[in-house]
């Protein structure tokens, strides 16, 4: 029988069913399987072991892989009754599904190495926010910016879908918000693509890279305080596949997507933008107070660009 050290897998398949055991600390798989090469070597050139881990909490799996995991990760060494109680599941059960994780687990960190072999270009330099620069102030939406901004800064938030019709603000909210957060900052607008796969592209040129291909696109993210804004994506959902990539391999990373419908994939967070609030005219006693509320606000901003002239008047 071969010894651990002269096992040795091919390059892009290191891992298999017994490796991932071991790297979960399942009893009967102890640690030391992996701290051969090529295991070793492959964790090392990531970082270490806490990486890894990283990478596996934030991969895109099914929420009956991610729960399983989850509860894996949070009682390592554990056995297989103390696993299926957690999961209130039976032990067959449990047993079933431990299969389709440890493939799942395999194929997600094969893919990882896959991507890692390729030639990357070096690491971009500090990128300088291309927020554009908003012509009109912000109204109305102060204690929405607020609820946002806590939001997205909590750690288990990463992808936050901001949704609702055309014209009710998802991208003006979306640089205001990134305004006052202290991250490089990345905005693509999208509404000019038609073609999903170019969405990488579309990226990769905003981040000023000459490659355009996903896998140099990951490497540029993957050890950044990074936020992607992906403005207009409701016509290319079919690249939220390269979204789920991105936040898995690149653990450090946010992205707010704009969008008239959701992404639907794991770890989204929704929030439905509300119309800004007009105050009930039956309701009022004075047309300052209606004046006031912050759709008018608005309206008499927007028209006054055209008609300098203009002003609020009605009769009570």
């Amino acid at each position: 029988m071969e010894s651990i050290t002269e096992h040795r897998l091919p390059i892009s398949a290191v891992w298999d069913d017994e490796h991932v055991k071991s790297l979960l600390h399942f009893p009967r798989f102890p640690v030391r399987l992996i701290q051969h090469d090529p295991w070793q070597s492959w964790i090392g050139k990531r970082g270490g072991l806490k990486i890894v881990i990283d990478y596996l909490q934030n991969y895109p799996f099914q929420p009956s892989h991610r729960r399983m995991l989850d509860v894996v990760l949070s009682t390592p060494e554990s056995v297989a009754d103390v696993y299926a109680d957690k999961l209130n599941i039976s032990r067959a059960t449990y047993f079933y599904q431990l299969r389709e994780l440890i493939a799942a687990v395999v194929q997600a960190l094969n893919h990882w190495e896959f991507e890692a072999v390729d030639t990357y270009p070096e690491a971009a330099p500090l990128f300088q926010s291309n927020l554009p620069t908003p012509l009109t102030n912000l109204i109305g939406v102060e204690n929405t910016i607020q609820m946002l901004t806590r939001l997205i800064t909590r750690e288990d938030v990463r992808l936050l879908t901001l949704l609702g019709p055309g014209g009710i603000g998802k991208t003006r909210l979306s640089i205001e918000l990134a305004r006052r957060l202290e991250y490089e900052t990345c905005f693509v607008e999208l509404s000019s693509l038609d073609d999903p796969a170019m969405v990488a592209t579309a990226i990769s040129q905003k981040l000023g890279m000459k490659d355009g291909k996903t896998s140099a696109l990951k490497k540029v993210l993957q050890n950044r305080d990074f936020l992607l804004i992906l403005d207009n994506f409701e016509r290319l959902l079919p690249a939220r596949k390269l979204v789920s990539e991105l936040l898995a391999t690149s653990p450090r990373l946010k992205i707010i997507v704009t969008s008239r419908t959701t992404l639907q994939i794991y770890g989204e967070h929704e929030f439905v933008v509300p119309p800004l609030t007009i105050a009930d005219i039956e309701s009022v006693k004075g047309q300052q107070l209606w004046a006031q509320s912050p759709a008018v606000t608005l309206f008499v901003q927007r028209a006054q660009a055209v008609n300098p002239n203009f002003s609020s008047t009605m009769k009570m």
